[in-house]
């Protein structure tokens, strides 16, 4: 029925994705009783689910979703990742780096915000001393290992891949 489509909802754990049925809340109460409060963070527009933050914008077909992290927005600094120097091998620092760049391109939907993530999570690697040219290093294995989840932003080339270089982490 058109009239009446199928309402889009995802519930994990403590986190529930309504998508197209603006009075939920005011059916909450009947599912889940008076007890659970519900918190909503969307504007009608924009809402963060678990690390996704998904935004709507009527021009496009399909929503525009990148990486939420709600430590963000947290008033002290978060120590996140890891730290070369700690007593971790090489090996787990670059699984770390791997994951968390599949994690960015499999969220992200478009190419600028799968950049500025990784720039972002480049820059505070590099504030945590890991050297340039590691970083660097694993940005190229984590490309040649993950071309068919890089054709949503660009055919891998030699080309594109410097030009995805430069935009990650300047030139020279």
């Amino acid at each position: 029925d058109n009239h009446n489509p199928p309402i889009l909802a995802v519930r994990y754990i403590d986190d529930i994705f309504v998508a197209n049925f603006l009075q939920f809340l005011t059916y909450a109460s009947k599912i889940y009783g008076n007890d659970l409060q519900l918190d909503v963070t969307s504007n009608g527009q924009t809402c963060n689910f678990l690390d996704l933050h998904i935004k709507l914008k009527p021009i496009h077909r399909l929503p525009l979703i990148s990486v939420y992290n709600k430590t963000d927005a947290f008033p002290f600094k978060v120590n996140r990742y890891t730290y070369p120097d700690s007593m971790i091998s090489n090996k787990v620092h670059s699984t770390i780096i791997a994951t968390q760049l599949i994690r960015f391109a499999r969220i992200t939907t478009q190419y600028q915000q799968f950049v500025l993530k990784c720039k972002e999570f480049f820059k505070t690697l590099s504030q945590q001393w890991f050297e340039r040219e590691f970083l660097i290093s694993q940005l190229l294995r984590f490309v040649s290992g993950n071309e068919a989840l890089l054709l949503k932003y660009f055919v891998p080339t030699k080309a594109a891949i410097a030009r995805f270089a430069i935009d990650l982490f300047g030139g020279a």
